[in-house]
């Protein structure tokens, strides 16, 4: 091997190898940022299956950054424990039947030829069922999506996120790179949700005991005065209705929900210049913010069902995370996303009757 190879990252040379424990056949590198991946090359895969050809998502994993650190062993380390735990939680996520989570096709690993069968260049592969892209992408391949159409993702997302909360695993990171689409089925969007990696269990797990496990910019708006709930609903839960909530907003308007909140604030309240801590003055601020947002930017998008999606909106989006999510579901102490998806299930099918 020359010298020059070796300060290559191995996870970028698998183009045109097959896994060899599966069999997946690598065919495509995804460039980075049209993925909602947060660590890994991204790849996709073929094999043949009983019923044909068979396509995958691959998200290859190196470990070669972690010789770059001040304290090497540790940071190796702690790449292998969240590699595997990306493979776990999918693997559960599956194997608990969670069929609106993007499945699991199970893990592999591989050394590129270039490194002669080093180990310390091996790189580990999650394989996770394919789609046929993600929302942003879709949005820009649907001609005036209907009001039905954005019901169904938003239907499709909930139901994810009920299941994940029946077995106690929050996803924490739901965003429109998330959202991965596969084909219509009876003329209506089929969504599931991706990205597994930075959910966080009950039961324990690497991201527990940070204050924001997903992305910053989808984050519940009480995070970012410092406030973090003690009880697990309304710390975890919570937060992923907040995030469908503001999907809803986004597939309507275009708008991301914490942005929208934060603008309608007084510069004096906003994050980073209020140095309270998360009262009830700030409380009160947001609830007049939301209550603009709802009102004035979403409710004029909606030729049907207004009422009904706005109250969902405001539910989901609640500054309070201890009234966050569905309203009779809270009073026996339960966030509810069981109830929101059924509502907005029989919501969707409203409007595609009613070809809204």
């Amino acid at each position: 091997m020359s010298a020059a190879a070796s300060f290559i990252d191995p996870a970028y040379l698998l183009l045109g190898l097959t896994l060899p424990n599966t069999q997946w056949k690598i065919t495509q590198q995804i460039p980075p940022g049209i993925t909602g991946s947060t660590f890994g090359v991204s790849y996709l895969a073929e094999r043949d299956g009983t019923n044909g050809k068979e396509t995958a998502f691959v998200k290859a994993i190196d470990f070669v950054a972690a010789f770059n650190e001040p304290d090497p062993l540790s940071a190796f380390g702690d790449l292998v424990n969240l590699a595997r735990y990306e493979s776990e939680i999918a693997d559960f996520c599956t194997k608990n039947g969670m069929t609106k989570v993007v499945r699991s096709f199970g893990k592999d690993q591989i050394i590129p030829p270039q490194f002669n069968g080093d180990q310390m260049r091996q790189v580990f592969c999650i394989i996770f069922e394919r789609g046929e892209g993600d929302l942003r992408k879709k949005l820009t391949t649907v001609s005036a999506p209907s009001v039905s159409w954005k019901l169904a993702v938003l239907r499709d997302v909930a139901q994810a996120v009920s299941q994940m909360h029946k077995h106690d695993v929050a996803h924490q990171d739901i965003k429109p790179s998330n959202v991965i689409t596969l084909p219509d089925v009876d003329g209506s969007p089929n969504s599931k949700l991706g990205d597994v990696g930075r959910a966080v269990r009950k039961s324990g797990g690497p991201y527990n005991s940070l204050p924001w496990p997903g992305a910053k910019a989808y984050a519940p708006v009480e995070r970012y005065y410092g406030y973090r709930p003690s009880d697990w609903k309304d710390e975890r839960e919570a937060s992923d209705a907040f995030m469908v909530g503001g999907l809803a907003l986004f597939l309507f308007t275009g708008v991301p929900l914490l942005a929208a909140l934060i603008d309608r604030l007084p510069d004096n309240l906003k994050p980073g210049q209020w140095a309270n801590g998360y009262d009830s003055t700030i409380k009160a601020a947001l609830t007049k913010s939301q209550t603009e947002v709802v009102e004035t930017l979403l409710r004029p998008t909606l030729p049907a069902f207004a009422d009904e999606i706005c109250n969902i909106v405001y539910q989901l989006s609640s500054p309070s995370p201890e009234k966050r999510g569905d309203r009779r579901a809270r009073a026996s102490g339960q966030v509810g996303m069981d109830r929101i998806w059924s509502r907005l299930r029989l919501l969707a099918q409203k409007a595609k009757i009613q070809k809204v």
